[in-house]
Formats: structure tokens, sequence, C-alpha cells
């Protein structure tokens, strides 16, 4: 096929992306049978229907293995948001419009005009990123004000609002490098954003602590962590910045916790680093973090304490010592194993690999990183910010963060430049989401 072809037929596949849409400006008029009945439909027609009389929008690799993963997963996360969403389906209605509109138009309209690509995926562009945001936010604003019952107490510029936020989280997901289908990205990130934005009762927030106090305690370990090269300047000014709202979103104990973790990262680096050296596994600059590390490993708890000013639950506790234990969890373990691990395992096939061979585990690696998930857990518990049953559902979250990990590295095998901090950002989204559900689910059958 040739390029114009190719094109052409790309463009086809956009719209089978965008138009089955128009489903969910029907969702408030159907009852449940029907739509499980769609659902149903949709991922059959993924499964068996396009791939075999939709050919035109199946690309050359997909016609050869019959099924495309990419619209199977989009069936899936679209009937799983409508699922798990039915008793506000609006939520679902919203992310499902971002799905179609944002990730569809944006693919349109960076083929086309997008000159200028972005710095850390070379395939998307600044005007795909934009347009994906303005688009998607567009675009769930209309379904969710359409979906939403009769009497709602959130106005529309609050809907519009929410809509611009959650669409634009979703935009930068879908713009990093491809290390998970970006159908199951979208869906997981706008229907967790959705769902806290929600639940929100009021729109003044309310800080855990003084803004000068927040600030002066981020001062002393900044300092300390660039006087003794842990991180690179601006490494440390996005880490203050990082640590100041985590401390007015969610409190002191929120910003021990992820002090401890930053402690044991940068000293764990420096474990064992002839060895690493002559395996050719030493982290460059003597293991010196800089602002794609504090990114990848701090996005998550971030965003989880930013929602913390406006909600103030154990599940956001839970879910953001989750996070930040996951990332313990996986630093620890990378490090150690790399030095002490004698016999490293391919986790998906279980077959002996290499020591420093991506999503390898090593049983050394493994114990020291669960001794590092339970120590950031161990915070939070002396603190009395979360009981003995949280703690097990963090460590419990942060093992799920870690093997997400390590089965996405052994099955795809990134080798795009930033995919260890990529995979960074996906393990902790994890870990938050399972220590999430986890707790939620602890609740509800207590």
């Amino acid at each position: 096929m040739d390029e114009r072809k190719v094109f052409q037929a790309e463009d086809w596949r956009q719209l089978e992306h965008l138009v089955p849409i128009g489903f969910a400006f029907l969702l408030p008029y159907i009852n449940l049978a029907t739509t499980l009945f769609i659902c149903v439909l949709a991922v059959f027609h993924a499964v068996y229907f396009s791939p075999r009389w939709i050919r035109i929008t199946t690309r050359d690799r997909e016609q050869r293995v019959g099924v495309s993963v990419g619209k199977v997963l989009y069936a899936v996360c679209v009937s799983a948001l409508i699922l798990v969403f039915l008793d506000r389906i609006y939520i679902a209605a919203g992310v499902w419009a971002i799905l179609a509109v944002g990730d569809s138009l944006s693919n349109v309209v960076g083929r086309r005009f997008g000159r200028q690509k972005l710095p850390y995926n070379s395939s998307k562009s600044y005007i795909g990123l934009l347009t994906f945001w303005i688009a998607g936010a567009l675009a769930a604003w209309i379904l969710i004000l359409w979906n939403l019952p009769r009497g709602s107490e959130f106005s529309p510029g609050r809907i519009l609002a929410f809509s611009a936020l959650a669409a634009l989280l979703c935009a930068i997901v879908e713009s990093l490098p491809p290390v998970i289908d970006d159908n199951l990205a979208i869906a997981w990130v706008g229907g967790a954003v959705f769902a806290a934005l929600f639940a929100i009762q009021s729109p003044l927030p309310t800080p855990a602590m003084d803004w000068k106090l927040a600030l002066s305690v981020n001062v002393v370990p900044a300092i300390i962590a660039l006087q003794l090269r842990w991180i690179s300047p601006r490494g440390v000014l996005l880490a203050c910045l990082f640590g100041t709202v985590i401390s007015l979103g969610l409190g002191l104990t929120a910003y021990l916790t992820i002090c401890l973790f930053l402690l044991l990262g940068s000293l764990v680096t420096r474990f064992g680093l002839r060895r690493k050296a002559e395996l050719g596994l030493e982290e460059p600059n003597r293991g010196r973090r800089g602002v794609v590390n504090v990114i990848s490993n701090g996005a998550v708890p971030f965003i989880i304490a930013v929602f913390g000013f406006w909600l103030h639950d154990s599940v956001l506790i839970v879910a953001y010592v989750a996070a930040v234990a996951t990332a313990a969890l996986d630093t620890v373990a990378t490090e150690i194993g790399q030095w002490l691990g004698r016999t490293t395992v391919n986790p998906a096939s279980f077959r002996r690999v290499p020591v420093g061979t991506p999503g390898a585990i090593s049983i050394e690696g493994t114990l020291a990183g669960f001794a590092a998930a339970a120590a950031i857990s161990a915070v939070p518990l002396l603190m009395g910010w979360l009981p003995f049953a949280g703690i097990i559902a963090v460590v419990a979250a942060a093992a799920a963060g870690g093997l997400s990990e390590s089965l996405i590295a052994s099955w795809s095998k990134p080798k795009f430049v930033y995919a260890g901090e990529v995979l960074n950002f996906y393990n902790t989204l994890v870990g938050a989401s399972v220590g999430a559900g986890l707790w939620t689910l602890a609740s509800l059958s207590s």
C-alpha cells in the first residue's frame, strides 16, 4: 500500500473511532439490557466484523494477525466505563467523548499540520496535543451536560472546567511514548480524574497547612539533596514545587512519606556502583536524578495531592501512599537486584535472563523492594494517618504496580528514549489505582 493510501486509510480508521460516540447521546434513554447488548455488539464488531469486513481501517500488521488490539481495547474500555459508572453515566459519556473525539481529531490534525514535534515523543506534535485538549474538552462538556440528571448541582461552567482538566491530563498521557495502548490509558486516567472531580463538594480549597510552613519544610531537604548531588538544580526546584503542593494538599505526613522515598532511592542507587559499572548498568551522573526522574516518579503523587485540597477521605490517602510505595519498591528492587541479584528471570516466561534485562526480577531485588514499600507504609502508620489494614492495601498495590512494570517491559521491550521513565509513571499509576480500589472494596465490605 503506497503512502497516500495509508494516509487515507488512517483517516477512515479515525472516522470509525469517532462515529460510535453518537451512541453516547442515547445513554439516558435506554435500559440496562439494551446498554449491555450494545457493549457486547461493540466488542463483537471490534473482534470479528471490523478486521474482516472493514479492512481499509485495519492496518497491515493487524490484517496479518487477524485482530486489531487497539479496536478491541477501545470497545472494551468504553464498555467497562459504562458498567463501572452505570449510576453516574455522565462520567462514562465524558470519558468516551475524550477518547473518541479528542484522540481521533488529534490524529487527523497532527498528521496534517504537526510540524513541531514534542521533545519526549517524536511521533506526536504540539498541534496534535492542543487539538486533543480542546476537542476532547468541548466534546466531554457537551456529552456530560446531555447525560447529567436534571436538577444537578453542577453548573455548566464548573463542568467545562472539569472537562478541560480531564481532557488536558488525558492529552498528556496520550502523547507519551507508547508503553501501553492509548485507548486504555485515556479511559483509565479520564475515569479516575472525572470520578475525583465529581466527588468534590465545595469549589473552595482547604489546604492542610499554612503555605509559608509548607514552603519552609521543603527548603532544608532540598539543600541537602542538592549538596549531596542526589538531584540536579532544576530537579530540586521541581521537587520543591511538588513537595510544597503535597504538603499543602495532604499535610506533613504525606511530605515525610515522599521524603523517605527520596532518601531510600538516592541511597540504594549508590550501592554496588562497581558491579553496576562492570555490567554497564550504572545510572548516569552517578545516580543523580533530574527533572524527568522527578516527574516520572512524582507526577501521580503530585496530582493526588492536588485533589487533596478538596477531598479528604481515606481512599485518596491510600492511593497517595500506594503511589509512593510503588515508586520505592520499583527503585529499590531494581538497584538492589542489579547489585546483589544472582538469578534474574523474565516474569512473563520465567526464563533466566542476564542481570539488567528490562523487566527482569530477582529474589534479592524483590525482597528489598517489599521492604522498601513496607518502610514507606510505616510513616503513615506511625503518624496515625492510616490503620494497619490500609498498609496491607498499600503493600499489595505496590506489588501490583511493580509487577505490571516488569511484565510490560518484558512483553513490549520498549527501546525509545525515556522508556524507563514512562514505565515509572505507569507503575505508580497502577499502584495508586489498585490501592484505591482495594481500600474501596474493603470499605464497602465492612
